[in-house]
């Protein structure tokens, strides 16, 4: 079912969307959430420049790129479709494939 704050934003937001048939969902543990989050920010504090500041693991967007991830489709989703209420800015994707 598909929560009516992401319904309001986009009928066809990423949080309401279907997986594709045959798709085994697959979560990061907790031990994964930290370690990404912590190599992520210690990349960024190596990078050249002023301000960037410390990421955060949200989960309310983690949840909409694995429903988006779920469709099985190489495609960004739209600005609107990846909305998150609580969020008053706005959040990009970045796409990947092979290692």
């Amino acid at each position: 079912m598909c929560p009516l704050e992401y319904r309001i934003i986009d009928p066809n937001h990423s949080f309401c969307s279907e997986p594709f048939p045959n798709v085994v969902d697959q979560r990061v543990t907790s031990y994964e959430r930290g370690y990404i989050v912590n190599v992520h920010n210690y990349e960024r504090r190596r990078a050249y420049g002023t301000n960037i500041e410390k990421m955060y693991w949200n989960d309310d967007l983690a949840e909409i790129a694995l429903r988006h991830a779920r469709k099985c489709i190489f495609e960004h989703d739209n600005i609107n479709q990846r909305s998150v209420p609580k969020i008053p800015l706005s959040t990009g994707q970045n796409l990947a494939m092979g290692y």
